[in-house]
């Protein structure tokens, strides 16, 4: 399943968001001629939409100073992407 970030303006308040869709299909090769615009399809017919870009996306929290070595790495790696 492949994840897409859709940008979308509402119509009411024009203001842009970004959308979290994923694909609903399998066949890799129609998806993309559908989001190429090849074929006119509805994104719904697709796409699920599983979320949207928000400023908790950029929140981040410290670890905590006791945690095990490999989860620190881990969250460390996390934190610094």
């Amino acid at each position: 399943m492949t994840v897409y970030e859709a940008s979308a303006v509402c119509r009411h308040c024009k203001r842009m968001s970004i959308l979290v869709i994923k694909s609903k299909t399998i066949d890799s090769r129609d998806e993309q001629k559908t989001i190429a615009g090849q074929i006119a399809v509805c994104l719904n017919d697709i796409m699920k939409f599983d979320g949207h870009i928000s400023s908790k996306d950029e929140a981040v929290v410290a670890p905590p100073e006791h945690l095990p070595e490999q989860v620190e790495a881990t969250s460390e790696k996390v934190l610094h992407a």
